[in-house]
């Protein structure tokens, strides 16, 4: 599992802990969001939505 999430780029320890947070509230049918490269994903679309609109001045 360590070694998979480095060749995705992501930290082992953040996975990690994410992923047994969420397992047990996780519906079956919702399971595969757990898997590094969509749980990747997921993660860099949330950053992007809670980034503040930069003002130009």
């Amino acid at each position: 599992m360590i070694h998979t999430c480095q060749l995705h780029g992501i930290d082992p320890f953040e996975y990690i802990t994410d992923v047994l947070t969420g397992l047990s509230s996780t519906p079956r049918s919702q399971i595969d969001q757990f898997l590094p490269d969509i749980w990747k994903s997921v993660q860099e679309t949330a950053v992007k939505q809670t980034r503040p609109l930069r003002s130009f001045k």
